[in-house]
């Protein structure tokens, strides 16, 4: 019985790869709790499958690959993660190295206080300006809208229960919205303070211009969320 499930979607992320699942290995290992660590290769047109696949060859038997035949983006490439999971609890990171996998007790001990989701806040975002400027203005419009009290909405770094994410249907909307959804829902949302730090290598894969744009559509849904 798996009770960790932790879901990392990748798109050309070739060379931090192996230091994020050698990282999550041990900090998981050191849980205690059969757990398995699932990537999802959104379409990647490097060598990231390569990586993941000569990470399996290496029989960490822990370890299971989905390899997404197109990009279709994060928000499906997550969904792809949260539908094969197996585990009770169901853990997201992002896969470029920018988090801390030994953040996660953290995020299980806040858990275990009565909350169906924890959310990562990078309290020190270490991020381009334009990045942490449209996340604060997008943090302000659901404040007030939604009197959604979360500071950083925009991060992937949680742990679920595996109910509170099985039949949502992911698009690229929803998953910025997720908190709201899942606030709308009835659930639990609580919050503890991740380190954040900088690239070590590739590229952000979200442009301002797709930020700004994906962020005016996911206030107007929030509008009707509220309605």
């Amino acid at each position: 019985m798996v009770k960790f499930s932790v879901v990392i979607p990748i798109h050309n992320e070739e060379g931090a790869i192996s230091g994020v699942y050698y990282s999550l290995q041990e900090v998981m290992s050191g849980i205690g709790e059969a757990y398995e660590i699932i990537f999802v290769d959104d379409g990647s047109h490097d060598k990231s499958l390569e990586v993941l696949q000569s990470l399996q060859d290496a029989k960490n038997r822990d370890l299971r690959v989905i390899a997404l035949e197109e990009h279709l983006g994060q928000a499906k490439a997550m969904q792809a993660g949260f539908t094969a999971a197996k585990g009770a609890i169901i853990i997201t990171i992002d896969g470029d190295g920018q988090f801390d996998p030994r953040d996660i007790p953290k995020l299980l001990k806040k858990l275990n206080q009565g909350y169906d989701v924890v959310c990562g806040f990078r309290d020190h975002r270490i991020d381009p300006w334009t990045k942490i400027i449209s996340a604060k203005i997008a943090n302000m419009f659901r404040r007030v809208l939604i009197g959604e009290k979360i500071h950083d909405v925009g991060s992937t770094f949680r742990a679920y229960r595996s109910e509170t994410v099985k039949n949502l249907d992911l698009t690229k909307e929803k998953l910025i919205l997720m908190t709201a959804i899942l606030l709308k829902k009835g659930y639990r949302i609580g919050e503890v303070k991740v380190s954040h730090y900088p690239r070590t290598s590739g590229a952000s894969k979200y442009n301002i211009k797709n930020r700004l744009f994906t962020g005016l559509s996911g206030i107007l849904k929030v509008i009707k969320l509220k309605k």
